[in-house]
């Protein structure tokens, strides 16, 4: 019973604002990398290059959340955040 008790009450401390655990968590940012956008680019092509082995839907998904884009629309020149490899 102890067990349980201390699962649940290390869940329940994951869960509070302001708790170590959750702290730490968000201070972590994932590690990335800078790739300038070139004429001709997509972000269904750079994805590709990120993660050939994932499904590139996700992917791009995952590019726009990290570099907080509405439409996965690019421009020459702009600055995207990548996932470190």
């Amino acid at each position: 019973m102890k067990k349980g008790i201390t699962a649940l009450g290390l869940a329940v401390a994951m869960l509070i604002p302001g708790s170590r655990m959750v702290t730490a968590l968000q201070e972590r940012p994932e590690p990335t990398e800078q790739y300038v956008v070139r004429s001709g680019d997509t972000l269904w092509a750079i994805a590709g290059r990120v993660d050939p082995e994932a499904d590139r839907r996700a992917v791009v998904y995952r590019l726009m959340e990290l570099n907080e884009m509405e439409t996965p629309t690019l421009l020459p020149g702009q600055t995207l955040e990548l996932p470190a490899p």
